[in-house]
Formats: structure tokens, sequence, C-alpha cells
């Protein structure tokens, strides 16, 4: 078996860019994710408009776990690149699909994707 070389991180509240340890991308996934879904509250993220409804409210759930832990927050659809999800491999940054359309509907609306939307 080998270990991944691959880093999974996100877009911060402060505009950084934060590596994620794998403990709190399973609590994403397991506390976020299928604890909404097992209470029928998470609706599929792909037919929701970026910053309503699914994964948002995942990612406030994802947040009580970083306080906890006294982990910077991850940022919103609001904050600097949308609190989005990059991975890391052989030194190269790939943002999630998501982050095309938060850049697309940022310049849309005359923001740019490092700004914090008010």
């Amino acid at each position: 078996m080998t270990a991944s070389t691959t880093v999974y991180g996100t877009g911060t509240v402060s505009g950084g860019e934060l590596d994620t340890d794998p403990w709190l991308v399973l609590g994403h996934e397991l506390c976020g994710h299928a604890w909404m879904g097992d209470q029928g509250l998470h609706g599929p993220d792909e037919v929701q408009p970026r910053g309503q409804g699914g994964h948002q409210e995942t990612v406030k759930r994802e947040n009580l776990i970083r306080a906890e832990q006294n982990i910077e927050l991850r940022g919103s659809f609001k904050d600097p690149n949308c609190g989005e999800s990059y991975t890391l491999k052989k030194g190269t940054t790939t943002w999630s699909s998501f982050h095309k359309v938060c850049v697309a509907w940022r310049s849309a609306h005359g923001y740019s994707i490092t700004d914090k939307i008010p």
C-alpha cells in the first residue's frame, strides 16, 4: 500500500489557503454531509446556486469542529476563494470545480475572487 501524496485544503475566512488534516476532511464528510443527509437536510450541491443550501450548511458544521480545535475557519461564498477546497499534488494546486463557478459569479457582479463580499 502506498500513502497518498495529495494534500487537501480550503480557502479560509481571512483569504488564505490552509491545508486540511485528513481527520478534518473526514469530519466535514461525516458531521456535515452524512449527518445532514441522515437528517433529510442535505440537498444535492450541484443544483444549488453557490452559497445557498447544500454545501454552505456543511461548511458551517465543519467550522464548529474548526472552532473547537482552534483552527482558522473555512470561508463561505462571501469570503476570498469562496471557501472552496483544493488539492495540492506535486507542487500544483487544483481548486474544486465550484471555484470556477465562484469566479464567474463574482465577475458578473463586479467582484474578484480575492474580494470579501459585504
